[in-house]
């Protein structure tokens, strides 16, 4: 709510000043504007296309991690799948084998999920080192801004580099439900001629094949999450900024539009519209506050529109 206040308070003060200053002095100021933004967003592009081969590197390191994470987990998993199936008792063919599928199914999740974690926070780190070449660019041009002596009540007195990740994680524990339980008439008939025979080693065999699918078609399922909300998120940083840049000579061009209408009309329009300005100033003063109403939020909404 108080940011919202204050880029409506901002809008206003810049229609005031438009309303007040020469013409000259605001269509100069708007140019010198323009020029700020596009060498910034020239840099922008800049370093989009250096972070791009940042990111490649970003994506061998990842590989590189799954496979350090799947030569260590090996073994273990293995062991803990084979206690567990010492444990199954050997029933019927079709069900020993869903059942070892399903222990085969929980050792895998067991070692997966602890390490899309800890490689989540490996992924973050990596991502603020990108993410902080964007945001001090872009505080550089705020900082250079302002000494332009514009105050940027409605932008963000910096960019934040430290908010992690944008997008939520897609990942989920594919678990190959038509291996596990197959549907297939001729496998079914064979495990139950094994299961008839207490032959319970090849579906043991099997078990042991499927966890090793398992952790591998997962663990790249965890690699390809992370980089995609690496770059998804650098894609929404790099948006924010942007937008960050055009509202910037948005505000000011539209202000002196308005400008120019009213004095086009006279100066009853002038004061009319001073008057105007003056009254969303007095209806926004309650925004500033850590509570609002939500009529008050209505009003705003409407303020903003006429604004």
């Amino acid at each position: 709510m108080r940011r919202l206040s204050s880029q409506l308070l901002r809008v206003v003060k810049e229609e005031r000043d438009a309303l007040t200053r020469p013409f000259e002095e605001s269509e100069r100021r708007i140019g010198q504007l323009r020029e700020m933004v596009a060498h910034a967003e020239q840099c922008l592009n800049d370093l989009a296309h250096l972070l791009s081969g940042e990111q490649q590197r970003l994506s061998n390191t990842f590989a590189d991690r799954r496979h350090l994470f799947l030569k260590s987990v090996h073994e273990a998993a293995h062991r803990e799948l084979d206690e567990a199936l010492k444990s199954l008792p050997r029933t019927a063919g079709p069900r020993y084998r869903r059942s070892a599928m399903k222990a085969a199914q929980d050792v895998g999740r067991l070692h997966v999920m602890p390490w899309l974690e800890s490689e989540k926070g490996h992924a973050e780190e990596a991502y603020r080192r990108i993410a902080k070449r964007f945001a001090d660019l872009a505080n550089d041009f705020l900082s250079r801004v302002c000494g332009f002596g514009i105050e940027l009540a409605y932008l963000p007195k910096e960019v934040n580099a430290e908010q992690g990740f944008r997008t939520r994680s897609a990942f989920r524990f594919y678990e190959f439900i038509e291996v596990a339980m197959p549907a297939s008439p001729v496998r079914y008939v064979a495990d139950l001629v094994l299961g008839s025979i207490r032959a319970h080693v090849p579906l043991d065999a099997d078990a042991r094949e499927f966890l090793d699918r398992l952790l591998q078609t997962n663990s790249e399922r965890v690699r390809n999450d992370l980089e995609q909300r690496v770059t998804e998120s650098r894609r929404h940083l790099e948006a924010e900024i942007r937008s960050m840049l055009r509202e910037l000579n948005g505000v000011a061009e539209r202000a002196l539009t308005r400008a120019r209408s009213a004095h086009a009309t006279g100066s009853i329009a002038v004061k009319s519209s001073l008057k105007r300005l003056a009254d969303a100033e007095t209806e926004l003063a309650p925004l500033t506050g850590a509570h609002a109403s939500w009529s008050v939020l209505e009003r705003a909404r409407h303020l903003r529109e006429g604004c």
